[in-house]
């Protein structure tokens, strides 16, 4: 996890991150939009909640191996 650069953002943990992720299900799913650094790859948004709602944004690399979170954090 890197840390965002913005004032307001508050880092999410390894630890809580796996277990948002492990609990994502279809529910959790707003949309998907062309990556600004990839046009031809989508960006998958999805918003949880575990107690306060988070933001995960993230893409398939790799043919679909490997996914890369672009964004974790809570959402305000």
């Amino acid at each position: 996890m890197v840390r965002r650069k913005d004032k307001m953002a508050v880092p999410v943990s390894n630890l809580l991150a796996k277990e948002l992720v492990k609990q994502l299900s279809v529910s959790d799913f707003v949309k998907h939009e062309p990556n600004r650094n990839d046009p031809l790859q989508f960006a998958w948004v999805f918003k949880t909640s575990d107690g306060q709602t988070y933001y995960i944004k993230f893409v398939f690399t790799d043919n679909c191996h490997k996914v890369i979170f672009i964004s974790f954090h809570l959402d305000y």
